[in-house]
């Protein structure tokens, strides 16, 4: 037999995953929520992995029920959690170290338009269709942030140019992937940041973790460089984090 614990850090919404087989390899690790049914975004070259694995989620549904499912060369596993969540987050899909909990997301529209093709025939009363579905929402949002630096922390998180994941707990498919077309933000009266954005839902991104498990601060010490020269070398923190110099 094999088995999983699951963790749960309702304050950064993640899971944290051990799965020890008795034998053999770890080969999948899947995800069901709200939002269907996945695998666990994990770093390339992950699975099969010999031994006991430890791996984060950083993409479960903050609302309802999650189940994780693992198979090994030992047999399948599985465990039920919820996360426990209230505040909506924002993250990048294969970055999501620097991901943004902000007080509340308190106005979202959607729309969706067809995407079928409207012929106008010469002679004839009603046009022919090529038929097509809906295609994916598209709307806006507005986003109440506790203070300026957050406000600053999503601008470089929609600036990324990057598909960004959307997750709240208040209506369970309300959470979406999306690409960011706009923003613009300004000071409220209460002292809160007001940050409303544009934005297109888009697929789901596959792809794996980018982040380098080797980097850390430990092997940041190792360069021999000083505060200063890191200053230097990295737009902010969480560049530093992702080891994008500037």
């Amino acid at each position: 037999m094999s088995t999983v614990t699951a963790t749960v850090n309702a304050g950064a919404g993640t899971v944290k995953l051990t799965i020890t087989p008795t034998s053999g390899n770890v080969n999948t690790v899947t995800r069901a929520d709200v939002n269907g049914t996945r695998a666990v975004r994990l770093p390339a070259g992950t699975l099969p992995y010999a031994g006991t694995l430890t791996v984060t989620d950083y993409e479960p549904a903050l609302a309802g029920p999650v189940h994780y499912r693992v198979t090994t060369s030992a047999g399948p596993a599985s465990v039920w959690v919820t996360l426990g969540a209230t505040a909506p987050r924002f993250v990048l899909p294969q970055l999501p170290l620097p991901s943004v909990e902000v007080s509340t997301v308190f106005e979202y529209e959607a729309a969706r338009a067809s995407t079928a093709t409207v012929h106008e025939v010469l002679g004839r009363v009603g046009p022919i269709i090529t038929q097509a579905k809906l295609g994916s929402r598209r709307g806006s949002l507005s986003i109440l942030c506790e203070d300026h630096r957050t406000v600053l922390n999503l601008d470089v998180l929609f600036g990324r140019g990057q598909t960004v994941f959307y997750r709240q707990a208040e209506n369970p498919g309300q959470d979406m992937y999306f690409y960011a077309m706009a923003v613009s933000w300004a000071p409220t009266e209460t002292g809160q940041w007001e940050l409303s954005l544009d934005y297109v839902e888009v697929d789901y991104p596959a792809g794996p973790i980018l982040l380098d498990p080797a980097w850390t601060f430990a092997a940041l010490a190792d360069t021999g460089g000083s505060f200063a020269a890191t200053a230097q070398g990295y737009e902010s923190f969480a560049a530093l984090r992702l080891r994008e110099t500037s």
